[in-house]
C-alpha cells in the first residue's frame, strides 16, 4: 500500500509533464499556421435586369492553395446557365482530384480545354458558350487563365492593373486601324466590335490568355475577378476608389456591386465579382 502511495505522485508528475509538452507543441503549431500567408475572400452577385442568372462562380481552398473560378454564360446562346455551371463544376472537381499539381499553368489550361469539350457535349449542335476567368493561389504566388470577355485585375500600390486581354472583335479592329486598313470611325462603329472571338463551347477553341510566369503576391495586393456586368459598367477609376479602402473583401465586393446597381441601367447584365486580398 505504501509503495502505491509513493509511486502515485510520480505518475501525476509524468502526466502533467506530458500535458505541458502537448500544449507547447500545439501552441508552436498554431503560431506557425498564423505566420503563413493569409488571403481573405469576398464576393457579390446580382441577376441585374435579366430573366436568369447565367454567371457562375466558386472559390475553394485547401492547406496551401486557393482556386477562384468565374464563368459567364453567353445570353445570346442557349443553355448559358448550364454551360457556366458546368465549367465551374469541372474546375472544382479537377482541383479536388489533383492534390499534387506540378505545373499550375498546365493544370489551368488543360482544365479549360476539358471544360470546352464538356460544353460542346452539352450543346449537341446548338450554339452554347461561356467565358472563363480562373486564378490559383499557391503560398505567395498566383497563376491565372482567361477566355472571353470576363476580367481579372491586380490592385497594387493604389493602382489597378488589367491582367488579361478580352477576346473580342474590337481587338482585331484596333489592329486593322493601326495597320491603316480601316478608319477610326469604322473601328469604333463596327456592329460586331463586342463579339467574342474565343469562348468555351467553341469548336475551334484555341485562344486562351494566361500568366506565363507566376506572379508574386505582396502584402495588401488585391485580385479582382469579374464578369462584364461589372467591367462594362464601372470605370477603372471608380474601381480604384473602392479598392483603396481598407475594408474586408466581403465589404469591397458589396460596394462594387452597389455602385453597379446605382447606375440604374435598364439593360443591366448579370454581374459577379470576386475579391481576394493578401493580408500577410
Amino acid at each position: 500500500m505504501l509503495r502505491t502511495i509513493v509511486q502515485f505522485p510520480n505518475i501525476v508528475f509524468w502526466f502533467i509533464g506530458l500535458l505541458l509538452i502537448i500544449k507547447y507543441l500545439l501552441k508552436a503549431n498554431f503560431k506557425n499556421k498564423k505566420c503563413k500567408s493569409e488571403i481573405l475572400i469576398g464576393n457579390a452577385q446580382t441577376i441585374g435586369n435579366r430573366k436568369e442568372q447565367e454567371d457562375a462562380f466558386a472559390t475553394i481552398k485547401d492547406d496551401n492553395r486557393i482556386l477562384a473560378v468565374l464563368a459567364d454564360g453567353m445570353g445570346g446562346f442557349a443553355l448559358g446557365k448550364e454551360a457556366s455551371d458546368l465549367v465551374v463544376q469541372t474546375f472544382l472537381e479537377a482541383f479536388s482530384r489533383n492534390y499534387n499539381i506540378n505545373s499550375i499553368n498546365k493544370f489551368l489550361i488543360n482544365t479549360a480545354y476539358i471544360s470546352n469539350s464538356k460544353v460542346l457535349e452539352l450543346a449537341e449542335n446548338r450554339h452554347v458558350g461561356t467565358t472563363l476567368v480562373t486564378a490559383m493561389f499557391n503560398n505567395n504566388v498566383f497563376y491565372w487563365a482567361a477566355v472571353g470577355d470576363s476580367s481579372l485585375y491586380l490592385y497594387r500600390n493604389r493602382e489597378l492593373f488589367p491582367m488579361n486581354q478580352k477576346h473580342i472583335y474590337a481587338n482585331k479592329l484596333k489592329a486593322e486601324y493601326k495597320a491603316g486598313e480601316i478608319s477610326r470611325e469604322e473601328q469604333f462603329s463596327h456592329p460586331k466590335r463586342d463579339r467574342l472571338t474565343s469562348y468555351l463551347g467553341y469548336e475551334d477553341f484555341h485562344e486562351i490568355d494566361y500568366s506565363k510566369t507566376p506572379i508574386e503576391l505582396k502584402k495588401e495586393d488585391k485580385i479582382i475577378i469579374c464578369s462584364d456586368g461589372i467591367s462594362d459598367v464601372i470605370s477603372n477609376i471608380e474601381l480604384e476608389n473602392i479598392l483603396e479602402k481598407k475594408i474586408h473583401p466581403i465589404d469591397t465586393s458589396e460596394m462594387i456591386l452597389k455602385l453597379v446597381l446605382n447606375k440604374h441601367r435598364t439593360n443591366q447584365d448579370n454581374a459577379t465579382v470576386i475579391v481576394l486580398e493578401k493580408v500577410k
